[in-house]
């Protein structure tokens, strides 16, 4: 069984940042797996993904941009930590500082190891 890597993005994904979803792709050796804040360009960008807010799959109602807010505010989320615990990760992937700022409460409280790339 592959390893699993949870990938903590606040927003997945930008079309600047193809280049993330391209590497997300190309992963055999591992079992990637996005958790972000609010999720874009799902069409652009299909790709297994736990989301506070996705506005394309109709989960853009006043609690979810509440749950929003709640999280950009404490950096917890109880809808990301049940998935995140039900995916079972081996290790926490944030991409860009902010990112592991966001993913931190998550690694100490599932106790993951947590890389920041910081591009």
């Amino acid at each position: 069984m592959p390893k699993r890597v949870a990938v903590f993005r606040n927003t997945f994904l930008k079309p600047s940042e193809v280049w993330m979803y391209n590497n997300l792709l190309a992963q055999d050796r591992y079992e990637p797996r996005v958790f972000c804040r609010h999720r874009i360009h799902v069409d652009r960008f299909p790709f297994p993904c736990s989301s506070i807010r996705d506005s394309s799959e109709g989960r853009d109602g006043p609690f979810d941009r509440a749950a929003e807010v709640a999280y950009a505010l404490f950096r917890s989320s109880p809808r990301l930590r049940r998935e995140l615990e039900a995916f079972g990760p081996d290790l926490i992937h944030a991409h860009f500082g902010v990112d592991g700022v966001y993913a931190l409460p998550f690694a100490l409280k599932a106790r993951r190891p947590l890389i920041v790339s910081v591009h």
